[in-house]
């Protein structure tokens, strides 16, 4: 290209006025621009101190410093050039001039939050200047897979220029000239900046961010980059979830952040979980922790009734972007009282640049129990029973029948392959104003047990939209409803599970001249005896008759929804108005029938529940974001008002005309007695917030956070209570001497923080009132207190230390976050026990009167083990471990139960009973130690208990008695330590994922091993099989003898108590995704992306647990009878259209 060295103004004047006309205009132009570039960088004071240091980490450093974002192209700048740098309290022009010294580059401001460096280039005196030209392209990732929606803007003097890239990955910009530069800017990559091709097509090339060090974290009415996060925040983003195939969001948390344990309580299809926050933060006041949903507050209890409810099932999980858990003090402080066992915010999808996207997400499966208890079959089930009765001089009841039946009643119960499949469709699209997300989708799936079903069918509608540069408004909802119908897993007679492993395996379920052709006993309550001399023991009915004919359904539908108006009042001001619902409204039928079962001594039972309940939220606050220099300043202010409203109305009927009256509904003249109800509750909060963020130069950091709440649950004087959190953080890693000795090379990035904060735990209804109820008195009818208020009751409260560090290694290629934590927790309300004299009813008053302690540690590591062109390994692994003990109790007096105590010193629900010795080889009888540590032996046959010199002495003479000062802590219910590890490993279009979770430090009792062990006329598990006998002495089950269950079987004993130690292999998916190119050819652009996979959850689980599932346990510790969980394996699609 030749270059003019002289120019004659008249020449040009003559030939080209319009020539001279334009570049009148482009000089005023840059002169304004500049003007405005230089008021904008007068501003930006640096100081700077950088000896023989590269050109490219000197940039880093000043990014760090200013904070501008550099763009520029590695082909232009010479990033490896080594360089000093010294000034203080400069300009950031005079340090740009000294930066590029000497060096063929200049610098533009862009926006004034980019600086883009650029070839020295002198477009007025070249030939072609003013020249518009055409370029085009494709943008790829580093797996040469294109890059839709990427944004290309012309940058410099004659900028402006800007399009993206179509689905295809490709662009066509006009450009001010030949050479100009283009900035490629997406979201998940470093921007990038190349000079303009003409005449060929350019390539141009992004590398992704390491997001995990520069993610945007959501921190609760705003956001924040987790390089300024002082707070402990565990962030859960849609890449480790989207490709789950699961029902419920909680399923796609557990084990995945650091500090958070979710845990199930039932294999049932709409059971809801157990989640807990670096352990349990109140006794009787709930530990679950707040979950917010795109900013609305919403309900995750039991809604009630006879079924069990999961309000997170609700949720839509392919809506779901992303989960951010605030854990520590400070963090949580923001949501003030509600934020003692932390909070779970979701944020869901929204729209994105580019062309409107449709995706269609289907998978379908199959699913069995993971395990079934081993019972005895039929000829085993008689050998036991008649052993039982011999023993106790009794004639043999069991007797097989001709047709040597042998009813497997677990696999007739249980689902066999449940089927289940979902579907989802998102659209999503967004232009310069307005971005949009809608989601349908629909989900039928059938549990482990026959009958138990969840159908889901929901709808979303994301919306935002910017009216003007002032004005933003937009609204988030969804629309659900969800049908279920139950299986009763209570204790009752009708129990599903207890009944399917105690049915007697020598008799068939049907009889044809039964009732409705089952096998039921003459009277009609219990399960028929067969070729049996007698009936089962306490008159257990049919499960299947129960199963068929019993109904525990629920029908509900739910609203959660928020709109907001946001206003840009001045630069870096702005104000947010959101108004947010959560609407529940359920309708619960349950039926007992009148022929058999539960409902036989009712004549029929029936009851028709209806439920809402509404949470009204408002919430108005001002955020302010701007830097000075080196100062960085975010205020967030404002205000929350919320009500809560609860009702119910119950309407039944018992003594039916007819069972056919109880099928559907309740209906008018069909039954004897009527039943009715009613609930109704509310509550408000009234709330004032604010938060401070700070940071120098940003790498010192300082964040400020204040709530106050005001709670109609709690008297006048104790209603309002301030909540203050601090956090400071350390950015070392931006410290001239770890770029300058080179540490960046190893440790690329270090951040030190540490935090306090107060939070509270709220209460629910209105404990500081006295509440009355019906009563009589002699034949009169009146009212009678019962309950006595405390208007002094206050608000639990948490506080909350925490110390850690967040860093990165190998240029971020390994990353791992450590924190240290300690959660004081005061004031927690306990029933005080008062002397009848008194006259208080239970003779109890709720108290602020107890404490207790959480500390403990968790840590975090994500690393890209290999990360190659075809192939990548991609590690995510976390670990928690966390003690609990109880501080302070009400005169230090302990809270004692049969099987758990609650005593300062000890975990909270500390495990207490005997000390189990095994078994007397002698006579079969089962053998103790006493408090003291001395042997007894328990006499089977007179039920009384006798010092034993050794466990094979037969003497009974020294009696003594067993006792609750016998009992001795036996473990701690609650898991200590509990993490999870994900691997996943790609090779061209090929994935493979795995993910093991794990748990353990706790103990378990197996209550269900013991109802397996029972002494009745009952079927029981295998184990029964290694009973004592005078043949078989070696053995720890005891002699068998009808009717002495409970002293053969003595709970709580040690006997009972299991590791709940385990690791499981969670899930494995393995997926195959189209690539661009297969796609265009065959889908001829129709088709984005396709993906197929096959998935397996709850795969295998390691441990020395004996019942059906180590995480089936109730917060004290107990197996109990529950439902198993299931082993699922599904087939599913992604595409994208």
């Amino acid at each position: 290209m030749k270059k003019l060295t002289f120019f004659s103004r008249k020449l040009i004047a003559g030939k080209y006025p319009l020539f001279l006309l334009k570049m009148k205009l482009l000089f005023l132009l840059l002169v304004l621009n500049l003007q405005v570039s230089a008021a904008a960088f007068s501003q930006v004071k640096v100081s700077v101190e950088l000896k023989k240091t590269t050109l490219g980490n000197a940039i880093k450093v000043l990014e760090q410093k200013t904070g501008y974002r550099f763009v520029y192209n590695n082909e232009v700048v010479p990033v490896n050039k080594i360089i000093n740098l010294s000034v203080s309290n400069a300009d950031i022009t005079r340090v740009m001039e000294l930066l590029l010294d000497k060096l063929p580059l200049t610098y533009k401001m862009v926006d004034e939050k980019m600086i883009v460096i650029v070839e020295k280039q002198d477009y007025l005196f070249t030939p072609e200047a003013g020249q518009k030209v055409t370029v085009t392209g494709k943008v790829v990732d580093e797996q040469d897979q294109p890059l839709s929606g990427v944004t290309v803007v012309e940058t410099g003097a004659g900028g402006g220029a800007k399009t993206v890239t179509d689905a295809g990955g490709k662009f066509s910009l006009e450009v001010s000239a030949p050479g100009a530069t283009l900035s490629f800017s997406y979201v998940g990559f470093i921007s990038k900046a190349v000079a303009a091709e003409r005449g060929q097509d350019m390539v141009v090339k992004l590398a992704p961010e390491n997001n995990k060090l520069n993610e945007v974290v959501v921190v609760g009415y705003g956001s924040q980059r987790s390089t300024s996060v002082t707070g402990s925040v565990a962030k859960v983003d849609a890449g480790d979830i989207a490709k789950l195939s699961t029902t419920s969001v909680d399923q796609q948390l557990a084990g995945r952040a650091a500090g958070v344990q979710v845990t199930v309580n039932s294999g049932s299809t709409n059971d809801a979980p157990r989640i807990r926050i670096r352990g349990i933060n109140s006794i009787n006041n709930g530990s679950s922790p707040l979950i917010v949903i795109d900013g609305v507050p919403v309900n995750t209890g039991d809604l009630g009734g006879f079924t069990a409810t999961n309000p997170l099932a609700d949720i839509n999980p392919n809506d779901i972007v992303s989960f951010d858990v605030l854990k520590d003090g400070a963090a949580s402080a923001i949501y003030g009282s509600r934020a003692a066992n932390g909070v779970i915010l979701i944020t869901t999808r929204h729209g994105a640049r580019g062309n409107t996207k449709v995706n269609y997400d289907a998978y379908m499966g199959i699913a069995n129990p993971v395990k079934k208890n081993k019972l005895l079959n039929a000829t085993q089930f008689v050998e036991i029973t008649n052993e039982k009765y011999a023993n106790n001089n009794e004639s043999s009841p069991a007797v097989m029948d001709a047709s040597n039946t042998n009813t497997d009643w677990q696999s007739l119960v249980y689902n066999k392959n449940a089927f289940s499949h979902s579907h989802n469709v998102g659209v999503s699209g967004a232009n310069e104003k307005t971005n949009f997300f809608f989601s349908a989708n629909y989900l039928d799936q059938q549990g482990a047990i026959q009958r138990n079903t969840t159908s889901r069918y929901g709808v979303r509608a994301n919306v935002d939209h910017q009216v003007n540069r002032f004005i933003k408004i937009g609204t988030n909802t969804s629309i659900t409803r969800l049908k279920n119908v139950g299986v009763n897993n209570s204790s009752g007679l009708s129990s599903v599970v207890i009944n399917s492993l105690i049915a007697l395996p020598n008799v068939s379920p049907y009889d044809a001249a039964g009732v409705a052709g089952y096998n039921v006993s003459g009277d009609g309550k219990s399960l028929g005896a067969g070729a049996n001399l007698i009936t089962i023991d306490d008159a257990y009915p049919n499960v299947l008759f129960s199963l068929n004919n019993d109904q525990y359904n629920i029908e509900k539908y739910r609203i959660l929804s928020n709109a907001y108006v946001e206003l840009s009042l001045l630069p870096g001001l702005k104000f947010r108005s959101q108004g947010n619902v959560d609407l529940e409204q359920a309708a619960d039928f349950y039926s007992l029938d009148a022929r058999h079962g539960d409902g036989y001594s009712y004549n029929g039972l029936v009851k028709n529940t209806s439920f809402s309940r509404t949470v009204y939220n408002l919430q108005n606050y001002f955020t302010y974001n701007q830097r000075y220099g080196k100062h960085g300043v975010t205020v967030t202010a404002g205000n929350e008002i919320q009500k809560n409203v609860a009702k119910s109305s119950m309407a039944g009927g018992q003594g039916f005309s007819s069972y056919f009256f109880q099928t559907k509904n309740l209906i008018t003249g069909s039954y004897t007695t009527q039943l009715s109800g009613g609930t109704y509750a509310e509550g408000s909060f009234l709330s004032y917030f604010g938060r401070v963020n700070y940071d120098y130069a940003g790498k010192y950091l300082l964040a400020f956070t204040i709530r106050r709440d005001g709670l109609s649950a709690l008297s006048q004087a104790n209603r309002f209570g301030v909540f203050p959190g601090v956090s400071a953080g350390w950015r070392i890693s931006d410290e001239s001497f770890w770029k300058n000795n080179n540490i960046d090379n190893v440790a690329s990035s270090l951040k030190l923080r540490a935090s306090y904060g107060k939070v509270g735990n709220a209460l629910s209804g209105f404990p500081y009132l006295s509440t009355y109820g019906a009563a009589t008195y002699g034949s009169e009818n009146g009212l009678a207190l019962t309950n006595l208020g405390n208007s002094s009751l206050s608000w639990e409260t948490s506080k909350k230390l925490d110390v850690g560090f967040d860093a990165g290694f190998l240029h971020n290629r390994i990353t791992v976050g450590f924190d240290w934590f300690k959660n004081d927790v005061d004031n927690l309300v306990m029933n005080v026990t008062y002397p009848n004299s008194f006259g208080i009813p239970d003779n109890t008053v709720a108290r602020n009167i107890g404490a207790m302690q959480n500390n403990g540690f968790e840590v975090s590591v994500t690393a890209d083990a290999i990360k190659k062109k075809d192939f990548n390994w991609n590690i995510s692994a976390n670990f928690t471990r966390v003690k609990n003990k109880v501080n302070t109790l009400y005169n230090g007096q302990s809270i004692t139960s049969t099987s758990y105590v609650i005593k300062e010193g000890l975990p909270l629900y500390a495990m207490i009973g005997y000390r189990y010795a095994g078994v007397n080889k002698a006579n079969g009888n089962p053998l103790y130690y006493k408090g003291d540590g001395r042997l007894i032996q328990g006499d089977i046959a007179s039920q009384k208990y006798y010092y034993a010199n050794s466990k094979e002495d037969v003497t009974l003479t020294d009696v003594t008695t067993l006792t609750d000062a016998d009992k001795v802590v036996l473990g701690n219910p609650t898991p200590t330590w509990y993490g999870g590890l994900n691997n996943t490993f790609t090779y061209k279009n090929f994935s493979l994922e795995t993910f093991i979770r794990f748990s353990g430090g706790n103990s378990i009792d197996n209550s269900q091993r013991r109802t397996l062990l029972n002494q009745k006329f009952k079927n029981n598990g295998v184990e029964i099989l290694d009973r004592w006998t005078p043949t078989h002495t070696d053995t720890d089950v005891p002699k068998l003898w009808y009717g002495k269950e409970s002293f053969i079987n003595l709970s709580p004993s040690s006997r009972w108590v299991e590791k709940g130690d385990y690791v499981r292999l969670q899930n494995v998916t393995f997926a195959y995704a189209l690539s661009k190119e297969t796609l265009t050819r065959f889908a001829r652009g129709y088709v984005s992306s396709l993906r197929v996979y096959v998935q397996g959850q709850n795969l295998f689980t390691k441990t020395s647990f004996k019942g059906l599932d180590p995480d089936l346990i109730s917060e004290t510790g107990t197996s109990g009878n529950s439902i198993p969980v299931i082993r699922s394996f599904s087939v599913g699609v992604n595409v994208g259209f």
